[in-house]
């Protein structure tokens, strides 16, 4: 249905900035204002909880890549402090025999009377020389490199310590922007349950928005459960209503877009039904509800703004005065006819 496409042009931007409209004569303007700008925190907090989150993950990984780099560091430490070991230990067994061939008191004449020839008793000088000189070499090389080892493993931990007060930040800032989240959603949830209050008592006294409708008694939402449980439970029902049409496939994305804005998992999808058929006769690109002149890249991107814009603007469910806002010219017929959808689902 599409009467309520030829609201005045200041009406249509209104609703596509998803600004709060002025509220329906069943919900007071306090408590419609409550709701949006319960809304409206949660929303906020929510994005701050995103990027609190993204920061933490970020440090943690930066964390975890630092630790180990420590520990490669320290590794590589270990093994040069033993082959450091090793080395001197084969040293000192080398200085100590050419010490005992020194304090033996054997000279030059004992070489040569001792050597087969002359060439005999150069190489075994040259030896003699060559084993000295390796001997200090290589413990002056492997003294310098274990000195380079603990200096570079002194910067890794200190670089370690570092990133660790990082991702300590970090973490504190998500709890606390999880907290925020939390309160900000708990907010939401009153105000919502004061506008679901406000809305009863109006149809109830048999004058909701003027109209001459049935007023239309939906089973209640299960609020308690997690969002993980709560979209398992709607997804399989939507899909099962929109099984067959272009909007086929996309419960989970209406059950998440519900639970995130605390809007009646079964009224995005109905509306769906009453204005396009459920997608099947759209005026626009993916506007499957009638939503003022708006066009969408794609069908999640729709749905969760749609639902968004439910919840700010017309509050947790179908009233008759949220059919009397969102189809003026033909309020009656919109209302029953998407109410009795909604018992589907």
């Amino acid at each position: 249905m599409r009467a309520h496409q030829g609201i005045a042009a200041a009406g249509i931007a209104a609703a596509l900035a998803l600004a709060a409209p002025a509220p329906a004569r069943a919900v007071t303007y306090e408590t419609q204002f409550a709701v949006t700008a319960a809304q409206q925190r949660l929303e906020e907090s929510a994005e701050a909880y995103s990027e609190a989150q993204a920061a933490w993950e970020d440090a943690t990984a930066e964390l975890d890549a630092a630790t180990q780099e420590a520990e490669d560091g320290q590794a590589r430490l270990d093994a040069a402090s033993e082959e450091l070991a090793t080395q001197k230990t084969k040293a000192a067994a080398a200085l100590r025999a050419i010490y005992r061939l020194r304090s033996a008191n054997v000279g030059l004449v004992d070489l040569i009377v001792s050597a087969e020839d002359f060439n005999d008793f150069i190489a075994t000088v040259a030896a003699l020389n060559s084993l000295e000189e390796r001997t200090a070499s290589e413990l002056e090389r492997l003294t310098e490199a274990e000195t380079q080892l603990e200096a570079a493993q002194a910067t890794l931990d200190a670089a370690e310590v570092a990133v660790q007060r990082k991702a300590d930040a970090a973490e504190q800032a998500k709890e606390a922007a999880e907290a925020a989240r939390d309160e900000a959603e708990r907010l939401r949830d009153e105000a919502q349950q004061k506008a679901r209050e406000e809305n009863a008592a109006e149809a109830a006294a048999g004058s909701a928005a003027n109209m001459n409708v049935t007023y239309v008694e939906l089973p209640a939402v299960d609020w308690t459960l997690s969002r993980e449980d709560f979209v398992a439970v709607w997804a399989p029902r939507i899909d099962a209503y929109l099984a067959g049409s272009p909007l086929a496939g996309h419960g989970g994305t209406f059950a998440e877009a519900a639970w995130d804005n605390g809007v009646d998992p079964r009224w995005s999808p109905a509306i769906s039904n009453t204005e396009s058929t459920k997608g099947a006769h759209c005026f626009l690109p993916h506007n499957a509800w009638g939503w003022g002149d708006v066009s969408w890249p794609d069908w999640d991107t729709a749905i969760r703004e749609h639902v968004q814009g439910l919840a700010r603007g017309y509050g947790y469910t179908i009233t008759p005065a949220a059919a009397k806002k969102y189809c003026p010219p033909n309020c009656e017929a919109w209302y029953e006819s998407t109410a009795t959808e909604m018992l589907k689902i």
